[in-house]
């Protein structure tokens, strides 16, 4: 079976359980009317190529974000306007905007982060510190930490919780779970970064086991996520997001050529998108219009806006398969 065909017949699995589950209940179960008032876990796992990503889906071996994505949506994203990497990555994923305006170019070439432009500092900024908890847990200091200088450092200074380390998925998993409990009762939006499909790819290749495995393991610490928020009983109002800074190349320990990723969400997804969407989209489903904020986004929220209907459903499920079978015509 090849690798288009696996990836395509995922998306279609997906897509029909959506369509199915939005058969037997109403639309207003995929669309809020008004998106107000949720909180936001947004999780990247570091380094993770698509197509191994949908591989592993229709293989079963990623049943926590299968589980969100039948529930939610799941959606192709691309990497534009800047290399694929971790540190312009994260920046643009976290903030909306390119190197042009954060100043991360690259691993190599980059600068702090103008102050008050990621998604935690604008949410800090509206609702104030009484008003939400803002948390940042990444797996990594070199790319992701807050020393002066690095693209994080401003973040660092300015919301509740920044808990940098390189450390796997089973810790930076632990804290998030803790994390959660502990602010539970409160309003907040949060960020966990899970590193292990990077460290592992460029050490062991991106067809390793090792690289597989480390997948899975975030799939994991989703679930474990997950049963956190519900055990809580904030899950219903908590959206959580799930993306990837870059992809990796095709049997190889680099990421060199490797722009494409995914979104995955426990709230439905209207369409494909670019990595400068993640951000809009997190601030709309904190109850704030993105097209509010200056400078303006690059991108648009990947979730409906003011109300949507039953034929954009049909339409977004239309494209996301359109364009998996157009992007492999000739595979």
């Amino acid at each position: 079976m090849s690798k288009a065909f696996m990836k395509v017949l995922a998306v279609t699995m997906v897509a029909l359980s959506i369509t199915i589950l939005g058969c037997s209940c109403p639309v207003s179960g995929f669309f809020q009317e008004s998106i107000s008032g949720f909180n936001v876990v947004l999780i990247s796992w570091d380094g993770v190529q698509r197509e191994h990503f949908y591989e592993l889906l229709i293989r079963g071996a990623l049943p926590e974000i299968a589980a969100i994505s039948i529930e939610g949506g799941l959606v192709n994203v691309t990497i534009t306007g800047h290399v694929a990497d971790t540190k312009a990555g994260h920046a643009e994923m976290l903030t909306g905007y390119g190197p042009s305006i954060t100043g991360v170019y690259s691993n190599r070439k980059f600068s702090s982060i103008p102050e008050g432009l990621t998604v935690l500092e604008r949410v800090e900024s509206i609702f104030g510190r009484d008003g939400v908890a803002t948390i940042m847990v990444t797996g990594k200091t070199h790319n992701l930490g807050g020393e002066k200088g690095e693209p994080f450092h401003n973040v660092r200074t300015t919301i509740d919780v920044f808990d940098s380390n390189a450390a796997n998925a089973n810790v930076v998993g632990q804290k998030a779970t803790a994390y959660l409990k502990q602010y539970a009762s409160r309003r907040f939006s949060a960020f966990f970064h899970f590193s292990d499909p990077d460290s592992k790819g460029h050490k062991f290749g991106e067809n390793s086991r090792e690289y597989e495995q480390a997948i899975v393991t975030c799939d994991l610490w989703l679930g474990r996520i997950v049963q956190s928020l519900k055990k809580s009983q904030i899950y219903s109002s908590t959206i959580v997001l799930v993306t990837s800074d870059h992809g990796f190349d095709e049997a190889k320990t680099s990421h060199r050529d490797a722009p494409y990723v995914f979104a995955a969400s426990n709230r439905h997804l209207t369409r494909n998108g670019n990595l400068g969407d993640i951000a809009p989209t997190a601030l709309a489903l904190m109850g704030e219009d993105p097209a509010q904020f200056t400078p303006p986004f690059y991108g648009a929220p990947l979730v409906p806006w003011r109300g949507a209907t039953a034929s954009e459903l049909v339409k977004s499920i239309i494209v996301v398969l359109s364009d998996s079978f157009r992007s492999h015509a000739c595979d």
